[in-house]
């Protein structure tokens, strides 16, 4: 439990750059996407998956290049896309050096990391509706917070015993309660 409260101690100042949102919003989440898909991709190089860590950078930064010359041009965006996915597929040409995992792991770091982390950057340009990046906040850490408490508290079946044996079925049902309570509070105040 110490290490988990360290951790949100540490998540705290990561708040300032939601406050603060424009650039140093886009910062941290371009800084998040270049840590998560290398956090994501030395996962898959346990399993003996090899995905492109530069080819997923320079979609990271294309995506945010794109974002800075043509905001709110997305066509632009889905046109990354395609050219994401089809840097991804040419990666497993070297057959004899790489399989369709690799590609296909390239891809998944992309789309789950890079590509998800960019919709905080959207939803903080949206002006007036700007304030939702807070439920973004919320539901992250509600559910996250919710469902650690609750496991700990009344947590006896396990989830996923193979992967994550800490991890119980009232812990995950009590994390998207609590999310779903936090984000109700949220709304209506």
């Amino acid at each position: 439990m110490k290490t988990r409260v360290i951790s949100g101690f540490c998540m705290v100042p990561l708040l300032a750059f939601v406050y603060l949102g424009g650039y140093w919003l886009t910062a941290m989440c371009i800084l998040i996407a270049l840590m998560g898909v290398k956090e994501l991709f030395n996962g898959f190089k346990a399993m003996d998956i090899h995905p492109s860590l530069p080819i997923a950078y320079g979609a990271t930064f294309v995506l945010y290049l794109i974002h800075g010359f043509f905001p709110q041009q997305h066509e632009f965006i889905l046109a990354w896309l395609a050219a994401s996915v089809m840097a991804s597929s040419v990666y497993i040409f070297k057959i004899n050096e790489r399989k369709v995992e690799d590609a296909m792991a390239t891809m998944l770091g992309i789309v789950y990391v890079v590509f998800f982390s960019y919709h905080v950057v959207l939803v903080d340009g949206t002006g007036e509706y700007g304030i939702l990046l807070w439920l973004i906040v919320l539901t992250a850490f509600g559910t996250d917070i919710m469902a650690y408490f609750t496991g700990m508290a009344i947590g006896k079946h396990k989830l996923c015993p193979t992967l994550s044996p800490k991890k119980s079925i009232e812990g995950a049902v009590g994390g998207v309660v609590g999310s779903v309570v936090i984000c109700g509070l949220f709304g209506f105040f």
